[in-house]
């Protein structure tokens, strides 16, 4: 298995080395754009996005709550929130070619879930 890891201290540190030595499965760490061509900006962008619109904005007081926490932001970042470079989809519906079936009363229920769930995130933005 290839771990792609950046150039950052989080990644090379003997805590890290001592994990791939001892772990039970054979892993080959790789430092994207030294050992390999591909960059891993891609995946360090995703984690901006779930630190910065999710997790940061949250009281999180133990590994149980980030836990949970972290479940319920994956589930909204792929299953319920379309990104702008999908078009009109969600990552969950493109990897899996599923085209949603929209009606009005559906639209509007995601409308009004989702104007509740931006007032409990601290906007500060005044919507109706």
């Amino acid at each position: 298995m290839d771990l792609i890891v950046d150039g950052g201290s989080e990644n090379n540190n003997k805590t890290v080395e001592q994990f791939i030595r001892e772990s039970q499965v054979d892993i080959t760490k790789k430092i994207a754009l030294k050992d390999i061509q591909q960059s891993n900006s891609m995946v360090e962008a995703s984690n901006k996005i779930l630190k910065h619109r999710y997790l940061f904005k949250q009281p999180i007081s133990n590994r149980k709550h980030l836990e949970e926490h972290l479940k319920d932001a994956i589930h909204d970042y792929c299953n319920q929130r379309p990104h702008y470079a999908l078009g009109i989809y969600t990552p969950f519906e493109v990897q899996y070619d599923k085209r949603p079936t929209f009606n009005i009363k559906t639209v509007k229920n995601a409308v009004k879930e989702r104007r509740e769930m931006n007032k409990m995130n601290g906007c500060d933005q005044k919507c109706d």
